[in-house]
């Protein structure tokens, strides 16, 4: 008699990330259950292999029964934070997104039945400090802006589920290089036309991540009951992005020679280019290294040459 697979809900699951997730855990012989707003755009991206529920992103309507005997809840809901210029009401979007649905979801957990084991809470890099010199772990301080508070929100929104004799880890991510989205179709889109670009001197310190190679460490977490709290989820050694964009347009056979003045940036784009654009994080994913967790990408030119 075959054992049940261990059940998994995930929301977000549509979105980049979590596409990648899905297919992980399946080929990993877990059963999961994706917690949407659109059961038709689910179907379309996994078919029949996966179980849907409705969900509006901020109540607990169905939350229960779906997270109830569950082995683990992995949550990677909330508003793209590139998306769209930073407005006031934008901004109000991108926290509320996250703090209703991780508060829905630890709603949910209290008042199933059996809980699940493990809870995984997505999270940000944004939680450190923006323009700094130094390495970051995580053990390092909090740093000031719209990021370092949206990711600290919405990482208390879910620390009461700790009560309930879960296990809580915290992905705090950097930039995702992925072949269909994200931070390299960003740069890669205007290196095909001709018009490679890095922001300010290009010296500040991207640190990233091969979208593989975050959904392993997701799984990793998953699966090492030793691990909780923040795990910062980023490829060991940062880099520069002005070599980042060459980088890229060396692999497309392009040019790329300007820079876009960092008083242009924060002109047009304010906080936004300032916290995402301009910003300078060396970020170490030390937890994850000493819990035993090994990159197939440690180095940004495998990382593009696999992705281009």
């Amino acid at each position: 008699m075959k054992p049940v697979p261990k059940r998994v809900v995930v929301a977000g699951a549509t979105g980049l990330i979590g596409r990648e997730l899905v297919a992980l855990l399946l080929q990993n012989g877990y059963s999961v259950t994706i917690l949407s707003r659109s059961r038709q755009k689910v179907r379309a991206l996994f078919g029949d292999k996966v179980d849907f529920q409705g969900w509006d992103g901020e109540t607990i309507a169905g939350l229960v029964h779906a997270v109830a005997g569950c082995y683990a809840v992995i949550n990677l809901s909330g508003a793209n934070i590139s998306k769209g210029l930073w407005t006031k009401s934008r901004k109000e979007r991108i926290l509320q997104s996250r703090i209703s649905s991780t508060q829905a979801l630890v709603n949910a957990v209290s008042h199933a039945k059996v809980k699940p084991s493990v809870f995984i809470q997505g999270s940000a890099i944004g939680y450190y400090p923006y323009q700094t010199g130094t390495p970051l772990t995580e053990q390092s301080p909090m740093g000031k802006g719209f990021l370092a508070d949206v990711v600290h929100s919405w990482e208390r929104a879910a620390k009461s589920v700790q009560s309930y004799g879960v296990r809580l880890v915290f992905i705090r991510t950097g930039a995702v290089l992925a072949p269909n989205g994200g931070m390299l179709k960003a740069l890669a889109s205007p290196v095909k036309f001709f018009a490679g670009a890095w922001f300010g001197k290009g010296n500040q310190q991207v640190s990233w991540i091969h979208i593989a190679d975050h959904v392993r460490a997701v799984l990793f977490l998953l699966e090492n009951g030793a691990a909780s709290g923040p795990f910062n989820l980023v490829a060991e050694k940062s880099v520069a992005q002005k070599a980042l964009v060459k980088s890229i347009a060396q692999r497309l056979k392009r040019p790329a020679l300007m820079g876009i003045p960092a008083s242009l940036t924060t002109l047009i784009l304010g906080d936004m280019g300032r916290e995402l654009l301009l910003c300078n994080q060396d970020v170490k994913p030390e937890k994850l290294v000493q819990h035993g967790f090994r990159f197939l990408f440690p180095e940004h030119k495998e990382a593009i040459f696999n992705l281009i």
